[in-house]
């Protein structure tokens, strides 16, 4: 029974003066606490409970568990009184505890318990049982970096275990797969066509060739000066405005400008590669300054001022070879003087 608790129980089996048999009358139960005075119980002036078969029980007061040692005597006309004895728990407890030798360093170390300290506690449990997940399935982990490291024939167990992990239809086996037996496997003289594979070397050997492309390398290297690319960010910006008309990037366009005597003017808009194709397309498809007579132009005018009636023969070649140049002249340029004559007079 908790020392000063309420909400308890207390029972004693009643026995009949007259014939021994279960008690089942009345039942009043008296108090004695700590060899104290007697009296009746306070809770309905002691009486008891009968559950059956003579067993008698009764709910004492807090104040009636207040003591280290409580005495519950049952009494009932016609039958033999009982009394139970009981040591609360808290008289037990000190009991036992000043039994123990170095109870000062218990009590030092429970002082010391902090709440985070409880924590952290609560914390190594949990991590005792996430770790005991974690080797779920090892019965040995021994064993299993035995079957791991060496091809000397393992525990089946382990093996087995091995075996069944993931999809569960592993063959691995020690004696083969092993670190000592892959190992050993490796350290196996070469033979075969691996140098056929190499090829044969270029030079006196492999070595050799590798000497002359590391030479040939460093060659290379002493050759791309630190200078090669000062004044460039970024050679793809460089790249993309000289050759897209599209809006070069300001850093590029700003360090082009700023090359030789610093003063270009150089636009990706109108200088660059495709600006200038641009810029030629439109003047090649739509000339100007120039005649748009066809050459069937020039004939008919020729051919029509041939029918004219001339006074002379050489009226007729001074009249043709006029009028031939002036038709020439009306295809290689327009020219409103000449345009407006269709022939010579």
């Amino acid at each position: 029974m908790t020392k000063n608790t309420s909400g308890q129980k207390i029972g004693a089996q009643m026995i009949s003066a007259t014939d021994g048999s279960a008690f089942t009358g009345s039942v009043t139960v008296y108090v004695t606490g700590d060899a104290g005075t007697q009296g009746a119980g306070s809770v309905g002036s002691g009486a008891c409970t009968h559950e059956g078969n003579g067993y008698h029980t009764y709910a004492p007061a807090q104040a009636e568990t207040n003591y280290d040692l409580i005495a519950f005597t049952f009494i009932g006309t016609g039958a033999i009184p009982q009394t139970v004895q009981v040591e609360t728990s808290a008289s037990l407890v000190s009991t036992i505890w000043a039994s123990v030798a170095d109870s000062a360093g218990v009590t030092t170390l429970l002082s010391r318990l902090s709440s985070a300290r409880a924590g952290y506690l609560d914390n190594l449990s949990a991590g005792a049982v996430a770790l005991a997940a974690t080797f779920s399935g090892i019965t040995s982990l021994k064993e299993w970096l035995g079957l791991l490291a060496g091809k000397q024939t393992g525990n089946s167990t382990a093996r087995t275990e091995l075996r069944s992990s993931g999809a569960g239809s592993g063959t691995y086996d020690e004696t083969t797969d092993s670190q000592e037996a892959t190992r050993d496997a490796l350290g196996t003289a070469q033979t075969g066509d691996a140098y056929a594979r190499l090829g044969a070397p270029a030079g006196a050997s492999v070595s050799a060739d590798v000497a002359a492309v590391k030479s040939d390398t460093g060659t290379l290297v002493t050759r791309i000066t630190s200078t090669l690319f000062t004044g460039i960010t970024s050679l793809a910006q460089w790249l993309g405005a000289m050759a897209g008309k599209q809006t070069s990037d300001a850093t590029a366009q700003t360090e082009m400008r700023a090359t030789g005597a610093g003063s270009g003017t150089f636009s990706s808009t109108v200088d660059s590669q495709q600006a200038l194709r641009d810029r030629g397309d439109a003047a090649w498809t739509t000339a100007t300054g120039f005649s748009t007579h066809s050459a069937a132009d020039a004939a008919t005018a020729v051919w029509a001022a041939g029918t004219r009636t001339l006074t002379s023969i050489s009226g007729l070649g001074i009249a043709l070879a006029s009028t031939l140049t002036k038709y020439v002249q009306l295809i290689v340029r327009k020219d409103a003087a000449i345009a407006t004559t269709t022939r010579p007079s």
